[in-house]
């Protein structure tokens, strides 16, 4: 895969943006079907037959919005999830590409974050977000232009107040740039150190196996873990209280359990 095709969208994922934005334009409908009936109200020609018709359109019109908001809402998540999948193997040949020194020298959690948390972040972004936004964005400006053209001072009134968003948006922004990159090197900070006290557990454990029993650590880490854990607890077994071999078993049942609680 092309670095410059890891963001593409795929038409899953547009499709998926459009048909949230009509349902947005559909919820339009239940505020018509407010105003009819108030129409009515007022000039008195509301009948049963008439109420009845309107309660038919608001009923259909809610079906509709629910098909297209599934059929919407299934298409993002697919579309979102095929980005993130492509983003994922891009960083995992990237990763593969990385020299084994630098996995002493550098942060192991940034990796692992970045393959983890970064890449679910904006998944979620996609799958989540940006449909909403979408649909927003375009609903205010269809609102704008429409009482721009009712009456025109209203209309820039309301321009300027949507238009009053875009200062908390940078400063927003500028929040996010500061504590989160702080936020993002502790979180590091904090897998790498996981990381790195798990690496020590199991040198130490394949240690203990090769002084005993003269298995090497390359053979102790391609042994399945529930066979790593019973060489443990064998040998934890045996130093702590040397009984028989049905005690013995006993205690290395025990001992699974536990670390498996």
């Amino acid at each position: 895969m092309r670095e410059a095709n890891v963001f593409r969208k795929n038409r899953a994922f547009y499709s998926g943006v459009i048909l949230t934005v009509v349902e947005g334009l559909l919820s339009g409908c239940s505020y018509l079907s407010i105003y009819m009936v108030l129409a009515g109200l007022s000039e008195g020609s509301l009948s049963a037959q008439r109420l009845g018709l309107l309660t038919a359109f608001l009923a259909g019109i809610f079906l509709i919005r629910l098909v297209i908001y599934a059929a919407g809402y299934t298409q993002v998540q697919l579309g979102g999830a095929a980005v993130s999948k492509g983003l994922r193997l891009r960083l995992g040949d990237k990763l593969k590409q990385i020299p084994l020194s630098r996995f002493t020298q550098g942060q192991v959690g940034e990796y692992v974050n970045t393959m983890t948390s970064d890449v679910g972040s904006y998944e979620k972004i996609l799958t989540h977000s940006s449909g909403n936004i979408t649909k927003n964005a375009v609903l205010a400006a269809m609102l704008v232009g429409f009482v721009c053209k009712v009456y025109l001072p209203a209309g820039l009134i309301l321009f300027l107040v949507v238009a009053g968003l875009i200062p908390n948006l940078w400063l927003s922004f500028r929040v996010v740039a500061k504590y989160g990159v702080a936020k993002h090197e502790v979180s590091a900070e904090t897998v790498s150190s996981i990381v790195e006290y798990i690496d020590g557990i199991q040198t130490f454990r394949g240690h203990l196996l090769y002084q005993r029993k003269g298995i090497s650590i390359e053979e102790y880490l391609d042994m399945p873990p529930i066979v790593r854990d019973a060489y443990i607890a064998s040998e934890l077994c045996e130093l702590k209280n040397p009984v028989t071999d049905t005690g013995k078993m006993l205690d290395i049942f025990k001992y699974l359990l536990k670390q498996r609680r």
